[in-house]
């Protein structure tokens, strides 16, 4: 089954140090820096955004209905819609879906070359 559960894990230790409730079923998760983004893809599209720091969530936004791979440059969240195969290009400054695309067929796997 799908889990709502997020697990931070020491590497040094290789133990789980903290959990964290997200929306509902964590599928695809996409870091920088600063946040974790997890898409929830069984409560209508969600994406979760996670402080590092605080290991919380801080935001969340809904991206289509059934959210489902992210990936992520410097700039945006790609986040693929897998019922619909609308990707969401989101801005990670503002948090807001900035740009969507239709790619015509069911959206399961993202992957980008940063150009």
């Amino acid at each position: 089954t799908l889990s709502s559960v997020v697990s931070k894990i020491s590497l040094s230790t290789f133990t789980v140090v903290d959990t964290l409730r997200v929306v509902s079923e964590a599928y695809s998760l996409w870091g920088d820096s600063q946040y974790l983004y997890c898409s929830n893809y069984s409560d209508g599209g969600v994406v979760s955004k996670i402080s590092l720091s605080t290991f919380t969530v801080v935001d969340t936004l809904r991206v289509g209905s059934y959210a489902r791979p992210l990936w992520g440059d410097s700039q945006y969240l790609y986040c693929g819609d897998a019922l619909s195969g609308v990707i969401s290009k989101i801005s990670l400054s503002t948090f807001t879906v900035v740009d969507t695309v239709d790619t015509g067929s069911r959206a399961y796997f993202l992957w980008g070359d940063s150009q």
